[in-house]
């Protein structure tokens, strides 16, 4: 078994550890694509990541400790390279806490009234040219407790 903080407060979640693409499969992807895990901070990268949209993404190999960010501030996601430009980041329902499910998830709607640049580590891990995540009104899809966002990028 795996440990992982659990949302809302409790002290850990229990799951059994199996590959996250086979949690991911859908009939628009396959089991060749590549997953990279991350981390997500919520908030807009103008208002030290107050507010609403993405503040930053980081590799969860390149991570760093930010005294600055709550824990309800951020999450753990799965990004996938998608195509024209986009990318797509999967979050687990059981791994959001209460206040950033209700802040960003719970409309179904994320709005990104800045753009968010992604690290050059994730460009290459990814495979991806676009380096910056497009301000605007995106989806968030929930299926079996796994939202999806598919986000432009320039």
């Amino acid at each position: 078994m795996t440990h992982l903080p659990k949302a809302a407060g409790q002290n850990k979640f229990d799951f059994a550890a199996t590959p996250i693409t086979s949690q991911l499969q859908t009939k628009e992807n396959d089991s060749s694509m590549k997953t990279i895990p991350s981390e997500v901070v919520f908030g807009s990268p103008t208002m030290n990541c107050n507010g609403t949209g993405i503040c930053r993404i980081s590799s969860m190999h390149s991570v760093q400790q930010d005294s600055g960010v709550s824990n309800c501030q951020k999450t753990v996601a799965q990004i996938v390279p998608g195509k024209n430009g986009k990318i797509t980041l999967y979050f687990f329902r059981s791994m959001l806490c209460i206040n950033l499910f209700r802040k960003h998830f719970y409309k179904g709607m994320l709005e990104m009234e800045d753009p968010c640049i992604i690290p050059n580590d994730l460009l290459q891990s990814l495979n991806i040219q676009t380096r910056t995540i497009q301000p605007g009104k995106y989806a968030i899809t929930e299926q079996n407790g796994v939202f999806k966002l598919d986000l432009d990028c320039k």
